[in-house]
């Protein structure tokens, strides 16, 4: 068996209008093709050159989590790379209704600068510029 890659990630999603407008204007992902998969909705999104950001909302009512941080066994979060993380950091905290978890900081052990903030779905999502 050979692993080639990360293909997508995907968030159950509370809001589909929301999140679209937060990966679409505020994080100015690429909108790709939207499925009707029966049961539920998808929406992809361009996560640089190979990957995939995919949102799915189901058409029926489901049980919400909310999980800490640092709870054992579950997704965390994703990381995305950017070139310049003040000017990302700036456009997402000047955002309504975003609440932003940390300030961007260097990290010494990691040799990278990077925050972190809550989707509209209350996914934790950071941002990383490596040095």
């Amino acid at each position: 068996m050979k692993i080639t890659g990360v293909d997508h990630f995907t968030i159950n999603v509370i809001s589909m209008e929301q999140s679209i407008r937060f990966y679409e204007d505020v994080l100015g992902l690429i909108k790709m093709e939207q499925i009707d998969m029966g049961d539920h909705g998808i929406q992809y999104f361009k996560l640089g050159s190979v990957n995939m950001l995919e949102l799915i909302q189901y058409k029926y009512e489901t049980d919400s989590l909310i999980a800490d941080s640092d709870f054992r066994g579950m997704y965390r979060h994703m990381a995305l790379a950017v070139e310049n993380i003040e000017e990302v950091y700036h456009r997402i905290s000047d955002c309504n209704g975003v609440k932003m978890l940390t300030e961007v900081s260097f990290c010494k052990a990691l040799s990278f600068w990077n925050f972190l903030f809550l989707d509209p779905n209350g996914v934790e999502v950071e941002i990383v510029q490596r040095i």
